[in-house]
């Protein structure tokens, strides 16, 4: 389909009206769902099975899978447990409640150990003072002999309550750093997608904002590439969601392979994905990409269960560069229109927005 007579946002519309017909198609599924088990149609319901037919949850689809298999349909109470397990948007919040008490109770009890250490220490001082004034006021052997016995007996009470404070101050600092490793692996959990295990829509949101930001200080150039699966959709309905979902973690795998340490791979939803390419030009940022496609195309894929050869995967990549005046948004809206323009043209191919099949497709 050409896009010649429409104007840039007209352009803009048709490909996220394409985009809305697969959400409405998913809708529709999860409807179809709360029909078939007679489960209300609360928001975190209608969640739960929206995020069952896009795919994008395995975990989540295995749970359902054992179920539909039996031909059973979930009951009201078993759907809210599946929501509470997989979906609950508190969960991070909670696991970082949970370190957080933790550490809490941690500092309360170091407090107290270091308290009694003062108080301790308070005490021997009073002591000190008192034998230093019967020392003064007192010649009797017998006198000194038990002043001596009692700084002595207290010493040793303050060197074993020393000791103790070390081995609790010891012991703290290892589990404070055992929280901070927790409080990190809950975060980093919290910017991944969990099936993927690359980057999520959450991270690239953050990223990309990010990097403009550095782009415009900098004076470096910045690219982006918008990655989709061809015929992910055709590929999933033949062989399963189990299968579909092996293809989005090679996918993910190789992209996030191809790239460097410096640059984000991130899924951005869907079959679709995401690479952020900090200081990278355009015809540099096209090489790239054609490098990705070429990878994707390279790998072979086997069904695990039968070892059957499930052909190849391919990709199409559309390539846009940060320019004057771009926030996150219309940087994203080029490459999308570079991928669409790809996807039209053929697939398995690599469209930048100064290429004659982006001027094609978008003039």
């Amino acid at each position: 389909m050409l896009l010649s007579g429409l104007n840039w946002e007209q352009r803009i519309i048709i490909v996220k009206n394409s985009k809305y017909e697969l959400a409405l198609k998913y809708s529709k599924n999860a409807i179809k769902l709360h029909e078939r088990g007679s489960i209300p149609p609360y928001p975190k319901f209608y969640e739960l099975f929206y995020t069952y037919t896009c795919g994008t949850h395995p975990a989540l689809n295995e749970k359902l899978n054992v179920i539909f298999a039996k031909g059973d349909n979930p009951s009201a109470e078993v759907v809210e447990a599946l929501y509470d397990e997989f979906l609950n948007p508190n969960d991070v919040e909670e696991k970082l409640a949970r370190v957080a008490n933790n550490m809490s109770e941690q500092i309360n009890s170091v407090n107290a150990s270091i308290n009694g250490a003062i108080s301790n220490a308070d005490d021997y001082s009073d002591l000190l003072k008192t034998a230093i004034s019967g020392f003064g006021s007192s010649s009797d052997k017998k006198s000194l002999d038990a002043f001596v016995k009692t700084i002595i007996d207290k010493t040793k009470e303050i060197q074993s309550a020393n000791i103790k404070l070390e081995k609790k101050l010891a012991s703290a600092k290892d589990d404070v750093t055992s929280l901070k490793s927790k409080i990190d692996d809950v975060r980093r959990d919290a910017m991944l997608d969990p099936l993927t295990k690359i980057n999520n829509r959450k991270s690239f949101d953050s990223s990309i904002k990010a990097s403009i930001a550095h782009a415009i200080d900098s004076k470096e150039p910045l690219s982006l590439l918008m990655i989709d699966i061809d015929k992910f959709k055709l590929f999933n309905d033949n062989h399963g969601h189990q299968t579909g979902d092996q293809v989005l973690r090679l996918v993910a795998a190789t992209l996030s392979a191809g790239v460097r340490d410096t640059d984000l791979t991130a899924r951005y939803g869907g079959e679709e994905f995401a690479v952020i390419l900090p200081e990278s030009k355009l015809k540099d940022s096209v090489k790239v990409a054609n490098k990705l496609r070429l990878a994707v195309e390279s790998r072979k894929l086997h069904k695990r269960s039968t070892d059957e050869d499930l052909g190849r995967i391919t990709i199409s990549i559309g390539v846009a560069s940060f320019k004057t005046g771009d926030n996150a948004e219309t940087l994203i809206e080029r490459a999308d229109m570079a991928l669409y323009a790809a996807k039209h043209a053929g697939r398995n191919q690599v469209v930048d927005e100064n290429s004659n099949i982006f001027k094609k497709y978008a003039a």
